[in-house]
């Protein structure tokens, strides 16, 4: 039998993120993660858009982008040999029929402090020269925004992990979970192990992981979210502002050689090996068309991904109220990635006991909006 001070369930972005930091707070924790995979990260994280937007996710998750904006600019030497991220800017645009979703979006920007440039319609093509003469009548731009190294931020933390003595067993699926009132005594496809905490990071499959434990599920809600890639018969600005549609039919930016899009798709969904369904696919091709000048006439990449919501759309991240030792840590939608560090760093501090990181502090990040007592399971006794 394995024994571990913290098991971490699920090997994405969450769960590698955690162990980074936990063992970071403590160098004698035994820490082990299981991931189902073949590898850490197939699902949600390896499938992301890859862009920081610091107001997506609403007010409450603001403060864990801006916290975890710092890790990312000065990371230690050790976690990447490479900047993890850099600008990209992002315009956002819309219709005559878009006035309200325009409004909404400024209203939101103003209400977390954000500066952005009104644009006047004439001077779009200024930023996007793809965008449709005369489609949009309305345009603010952001320079708040940039892309991420997703692959190097979670073999980063994946890292500096098992660096640090942590173990990653893959291929390897929870089968039940049990508390015998000190530890919990963990069944797996890859045989026995024994845990102090069990840490949820499942994604999609936190429900499913609570259960098999004996926990009151939190009624996350997985959402399927599609992603093209069409080449482009022109030569591109690698540095052209990703754009998002004012209600979010659709963002897009140069990703090579041609151009990534999205049609802003959330179809609930079980949890699962996400697809791309061609009605989504479609629905996209079609809205680049009327959108820009761009002809889809081929698809050269097409993926889609499970964005996991608590059902108040804000991560759910703290001791479960109804089971000794059970940690969540999931809920963290379409924004897991651009949060990672702050969660990751705060998820240590409430195991361990610990203070929280001073950047953290910095952005006003509150671990108690996060708490997932706030949906009122009720206590056992």
């Amino acid at each position: 039998m394995q024994d571990f001070d913290v098991l971490i369930i699920g090997g994405g972005v969450a769960g590698a993120s955690a162990g980074y930091f936990l063992a970071q707070a403590n160098a004698d924790l035994r820490i082990g993660l299981i991931e189902a995979e073949n590898q850490p990260g197939y699902h949600t994280s390896g499938r992301s858009a890859a862009i920081l937007i610091p107001g997506y996710g609403g007010s409450s998750v603001a403060p864990f982008t801006r916290a975890s904006r710092h890790f990312f600019d000065s990371s230690p030497d050790a976690f990447c040999d490479h900047p993890l991220i850099s600008p990209r800017g992002s315009l956002h645009i819309a219709r005559a029929d878009q006035a309200d979703g325009m409004a909404q979006c400024r209203a939101e920007l103003d209400a977390q402090g954000a500066e952005y440039e009104n644009i006047d319609p004439a001077r779009i093509g200024e930023f996007c020269p793809l965008i449709r003469p005369g489609y949009a009548v309305d345009a603010l731009y952001d320079a708040n925004c940039f892309d991420l190294d997703v692959s190097a931020i979670h073999q980063g933390f994946l890292r500096g992990l098992t660096a640090s003595g942590g173990e990653i067993i893959t291929k390897t699926c929870l089968i039940a979970a049990k508390h015998n009132g000190n530890h919990w005594k963990v069944v797996t496809t890859g045989g026995s192990m024994s845990a102090g905490i069990l840490l949820n990071a499942a994604g999609a499959w936190g429900d499913e992981v609570a259960q098999m434990a004996g926990v009151e599920p939190l009624g996350l809600k997985p959402l399927r979210r599609t992603i093209i890639v069409t080449p482009s018969v022109e030569k591109l600005d690698r540095d052209m502002p990703v754009v998002v549609d004012a209600v979010e039919d659709f963002y897009f930016r140069v990703e090579g050689d041609g151009v990534l899009a999205s049609p802003g798709d959330a179809t609930p969904s079980p949890p699962c090996d996400a697809q791309p369904e061609e009605e989504d696919v479609a629905t996209i091709a079609w809205r680049l068309q009327q959108a820009t000048t761009l002809p889809v006439k081929t698809i050269s990449n097409k993926w889609a991904g499970l964005r996991t919501f608590s059902p108040d759309d804000v991560p759910a991240i703290g001791f479960a109220p109804d089971a000794d030792g059970f940690f969540w840590c999931v809920g963290q939608g379409g924004f897991g990635i651009q949060t990672a560090p702050a969660i990751g760093a705060m998820s240590a501090a409430l195991i361990t006991g610990g203070d929280l990181p001073s950047w953290v502090k910095d952005a006003r990040a509150v671990p108690e909006t996060l708490d997932p007592a706030r949906f009122s399971i009720p206590l056992r006794h």
